[in-house]
């Protein structure tokens, strides 16, 4: 190997004054030069002379400065807090021979590190505190009033840290695990609230995952524009929250430690596949909700924060993009990135859970967290270990949600009768694409009087059978909203006559359309909405309505964790 790659993102903080400077770059016992360049000067190459060979050690000493920009991010400093999240230069991964320098993504995570082990002295202001990846091992004070801190890491993918003099700390043990909350004094209450969540989180994660693989984990309040943001031990969650809805609030801290699992502990490319760590955190979040609270709420959970939001983008007529889209796919774009990503993605899982069951379900996210943990997995590790569990291929699933686009429309078009036996016409149409094959799904039909009926719609046009005798009134498919899309139903014409079966077009002249009660709801809210509303709707209330919220930057907010 001749040379080395290094990243340097606060670079990409340039415009707002964020930059870090390189002094010097040495390599002892051997000659090397060094320069930056790659997108928005985030790489450092330094090359290797003599080129380092298998097995063999290099040290690379580096002397830089970091400017920190005044901003609101988890790259800034902003009312006396300090954050530094990928603020130092970090090791490229070498992949086939080639180091991967990916751009940096404002809107969400690039990054994409191997897991290290971390030594890292920080000489800080005596009234300074500190939350940081790893364990605080010493602390000493020096005669001028500024304390040395030295924090070790071990098996982790980056080192962040959060400070701020202000800073207030509560703490909880959970199993081995000793929880933190760093809060400002006016956020008190929000501030333990957080560490409730926090500690939930990592019960329940390590119950049915697999155990939190370190001693400590923390919580650090920031000024962020986003909801919240996850490194190795620490996650942050902006400040805007812990006076807002606490149901947000709760479901940030339940997002942010899910990337503890997948992100931390399963690495992956958070460039070319953001849903492996995203779509799996997002679903997290739901089972938390099911986790601590029971059934009722992971329902309401997850009609707030993933369903009701997909449907309204949907219905603003955005783009079905599949879930295994890439940042560079969707740069320009993060409406469409946290649609596809986040909300489809979790969608996805829900769906995949509800044919696998939970027991083949639950055994492969363990499967893949134990047999990925420490290091980088990709697509292909997650459908292996949902098929391993299952025992059969799921390919067709994956082709269809994760890798294709679309969602699928049913209309029930018409009833017939032939003696004793009635049938159903159901055509499958697909929206928020420019075509493709239709979709192969179990889906459900309310059936009234007649019960519910499932069956597998997999064609354009598909004749389902009713139960012997049934004489149906009004027919609604996927009651439920189980698969998202806009569906249609059919009743009987008011005179009581039965419709016949459509002919060659959905919905014919002798049967009435009917929307789920859902779709009726999204339709008419969908009408006083902006595109960009839409899109970005952290939490409506056609599905599970408890309460309103109380301004549109929590509807915005509510969307806004990366």
């Amino acid at each position: 190997m001749g040379e080395v790659h290094l990243r340097l993102y606060p670079n990409a903080f340039s415009s707002s004054g964020g930059q870090i400077e390189v002094l010097s770059v040495s390599l002892p016992g051997r000659n090397s030069t060094s320069g930056v360049g790659g997108p928005d000067d985030t790489v450092l190459e330094v090359s290797l002379d003599p080129p380092v060979a298998h097995g063999e050690r290099v040290t690379i000493e580096i002397e830089f400065t970091v400017h920190v920009p005044e901003v609101d991010d988890r790259f800034g400093r902003s009312e006396g807090v300090l954050a530094l999240g990928n603020w130092f230069p970090i090791l490229s991964v070498l992949r086939n021979g080639s180091w991967v320098d990916h751009p940096y993504f404002h809107d969400g995570e690039c990054f994409f590190s191997e897991s290290s082990d971390f030594l890292v002295e920080l000489v800080v202001p005596g009234d300074l505190v500190v939350a940081a990846t790893g364990e605080l091992t010493s602390e000493s004070r020096l005669g001028d009033g500024r304390v040395v801190q030295t924090w070790v890491a071990h098996g982790v993918r980056d080192f962040a840290l959060v400070a701020s003099p202000r800073f207030e700390v509560s703490r909880e043990r959970v199993g081995g695990v000793t929880v933190y909350s760093y809060y400002l004094p006016e956020h008190a209450e929000g501030g333990k609230r957080v560490l409730e969540y926090a500690v939930n989180a990592i019960r329940v994660f390590s119950e049915h995952f697999t155990p939190y693989p370190f001693s400590a984990f923390r919580v650090a309040e920031v000024h962020g524009w986003f909801g919240g943001m996850e490194y190795p031990q620490l996650i942050m969650v902006s400040s805007s929250f812990y006076e807002g809805d606490e149901r947000t609030l709760e479901m940030i801290v339940a997002h942010e430690t899910a990337h503890q699992w997948w992100y931390s502990l399963v690495g992956n490319d958070q460039w070319e596949e953001p849903w492996l760590d995203e779509s799996l955190a997002e679903y997290s979040q739901i089972l938390y909700f099911e986790w601590v609270y029971g059934p009722e709420n992971a329902e309401a959970a997850f009609w707030d924060f993933v369903g009701n939001p997909y449907r309204f983008y949907i219905d603003s007529g955005e783009p079905a993009l599949p879930v295994a889209v890439s940042v560079g796919e969707v740069s320009d774009a993060p409406g469409r990135y946290r649609a596809a990503v986040y909300l489809r993605g979790a969608w996805a899982l829900r769906m995949l859970r509800g044919i696998l069951g939970d027991e083949s379900f639950f055994r492969a996210l363990r499967v893949y967290a134990e047999e990925n943990a420490f290091g980088v997995a990709t697509g292909e590790d997650l459908v292996s270990a949902f098929e391993e569990s299952w025992g059969g291929d799921l390919d067709w699933f994956f082709e269809e949600w994760v890798y294709w686009g679309c969602v699928p429309s049913y209309r029930v078009a018409g009833v017939g009768r032939v003696a004793e036996r009635s049938w159903m016409e159901v055509y499958q149409s697909l929206e928020g694409c420019d075509g493709g094959a239709p979709k192969s799904m179990p889906v459900e039909f309310e059936v009234d009087p007649c019960g519910r009926v499932a069956s597998w719609i997999n064609s354009t046009w598909v004749n389902v059978s009713l139960p012997e005798g049934c004489e149906p009134e009004v027919v609604l498919p996927d009651p439920d909203d189980e698969i998202p899309g806009a569906d249609f139903g059919w009743s009987a014409r008011s005179d009581g006559v039965p419709a016949t079966p459509g002919g060659g077009s959905p919905g014919g002249s002798s049967s009435r359309e009917w929307t789920s009660p859902v779709s009726m709801v999204l339709i008419l809210a969908g009408t006083a909405l902006t595109l960009a509303f839409a899109i970005w709707l952290g939490r409506t209330r056609s599905r599970a309505s408890s309460e309103s919220w109380s301004s549109q930057e929590e509807m915005y907010g509510a969307a806004a964790g990366i």
